[in-house]
């Protein structure tokens, strides 16, 4: 293996991976381990969406104009992410596994969703 191709795979490994922590920062604090957590650590879009649906609920009025343009933020903000995430599933990952196919390396696999109430398949040994 010459030290070029290797720097070219690892490379690859590092764009593959590299976008999907920065996405999952952006949607959950990953940083939270204990309750008190969230005082040291900025909350994230799925809290600030978690809280809205929590404001919506506990008003015996319609959302107010105030309450949907916070809505429309957070969720214009999500969507944004998840496409990323998306981009990185569909694009990366599968130019770095050709990367690593052709340098006869195992590639890594995404498994598909399994439909609700569905088994896992049994190993076979």
């Amino acid at each position: 293996m010459s030290p070029q191709g290797h720097h070219d795979r690892r490379r690859g490994a590092h764009c593959s991976t590299s976008g999907s922590p920065r996405s999952r920062r952006a949607l959950y604090q990953t940083k939270s381990k204990s309750s008190q957590d969230p005082l040291n650590y900025p909350i994230r879009l799925n809290n600030k969406l978690s809280n809205l649906t929590g404001v919506v609920a506990s008003a015996d009025a319609p959302p107010t104009a105030q309450t949907q343009a916070v809505y429309d933020d957070v969720a214009g903000k999500i969507d944004v992410e998840l496409a990323r995430a998306r981009v990185l599933l569909s694009d990366d990952l599968g130019a770095f596994n050709r990367l690593v196919r052709e340098s006869e390396i195992p590639a890594v696999v995404v498994k598909e969703k399994r439909p609700a109430g569905e088994s896992p398949p049994k190993p076979s040994f």
